[in-house]
């Protein structure tokens, strides 16, 4: 089964990434199953503007760790929606405190 991981990023870096400006994406840490699908969230908004596929982490530069970036694909402005809306990125409806358990 395929893995999928949701990436926080600005607003400009997403559409360079969705545009085919840049090819690569840095990330300090790389995440440990890749290559993976990846869907790319605005910082700030909750709003997911689009997928790609991310690669396997080829170099560490002074930016960090470069992942190639392939398979772009934005989502239409109208099916823009925050995380929480959809089922998959849900946050859980019960808040747990220390004192309950």
């Amino acid at each position: 089964m395929p893995s999928a991981l949701v990436l926080a990023v600005t607003a400009a870096n997403a559409e360079s990434l969705l545009s085919g400006e840049r090819d690569r994406d840095h990330r300090r840490i790389p995440p440990k199953k890749l290559p993976a699908r990846a869907y790319l969230a605005v910082v700030g908004t909750g709003s997911v503007v689009g997928e790609c596929r991310l690669g396997a982490a080829e170099r560490h530069t002074a930016k960090g760790w470069a992942l190639p970036v392939s398979q772009r694909a934005a989502t239409a402005s109208r099916d823009r929606s925050p995380i929480s809306a959809s089922r998959e990125f849900r946050a859980p409806s019960v808040m747990w405190s220390a004192d309950s358990l």
